[in-house]
């Protein structure tokens, strides 16, 4: 690791090279550490220069990844955590049940993880795949309506629906009108799930990311501005477990 000092800030950063890069691009893997990835062939000034000049971007970043640090929501799976399910903050629960068969069920109380005694020396391992299933079944099965009732709403019909398991795009569509979505978003608030449904949606009828294609995203979702804010805000939170 180097390290760079930007106004009395200590910062560590690793630098990858690939042939293949053309410019540089920084991201901050912690509130105080940076991953760069840049051209084979790079004078380490230029490196250093960068940084200078993108310091109030590192540290608007910096920032931000305290305050998601500090956030209590998706930290573990151990009993009494909190889990983020449409955009509302749960209880974990894990308990021994006299049941064969483990489960995961929803209360106001809390998200409840049933597991079976015989079970219960792989309870980590086994709550962690029990919650991701459940996510994953929510997911697919609310953004299938959603997008059966939006589809209906803008007039297109997609080829296909499909669930993807993807950190770094939380929805597309396809050429052949394929549309995917992370299953991750099922933890954002249920308007958010909306304005990425329409969003696809809407480039079965304007492939790209035009005034148009906002404008058409406007008509069926005018907040829409305020929905895509809060992906990028909380993208590390969404991501950080399972």
């Amino acid at each position: 690791m180097l390290e760079i000092i930007l106004a009395n800030r200590r910062f560590l950063y690793q630098v990858k090279r690939k042939p293949k890069s053309k410019t540089i691009t920084l991201r901050l893997v912690t509130p105080t550490t940076l991953e760069i990835t840049a051209p084979k062939v790079i004078d380490p000034d230029e490196i250093q220069e960068l940084l200078q000049q993108k310091q109030k971007w590192i540290f608007k970043k910096a920032e931000h990844l305290s305050s998601i640090a500090a956030n209590p929501l998706n930290i573990s799976l151990d009993h009494g955590s909190q889990l983020l399910y449409q955009g509302r903050s749960y209880l974990l629960h894990l308990k021994t049940s006299d049941t064969k068969r483990p489960a995961v069920f929803l209360t106001p109380g809390g998200i409840h993880v049933s597991i079976p005694a015989k079970k219960m020396d792989h309870a980590s391992t086994l709550a962690h795949e029990l919650l991701r299933n459940w996510y994953v079944e929510n997911a697919t099965r609310q953004f299938t309506e959603k997008t059966i009732f939006w589809a209906g709403r803008l007039s297109v019909q997609p080829a296909k629906i499909s669930i993807r398991d993807q950190k770094t795009r939380w929805g597309s569509c396809s050429s052949r009108g394929t549309i995917n979505y992370n299953w991750r978003v099922i933890m954002a608030p249920p308007e958010i799930m909306d304005y990425l449904v329409v969003h696809e949606l809407c480039h079965m009828r304007i492939a790209n990311h035009s005034a148009f294609f906002w404008q058409l995203v406007g008509q069926f979702m005018p907040e829409y501005r305020q929905s895509r804010d809060w992906l990028r805000r909380n993208s590390d939170l969404l991501t950080r477990i399972l």
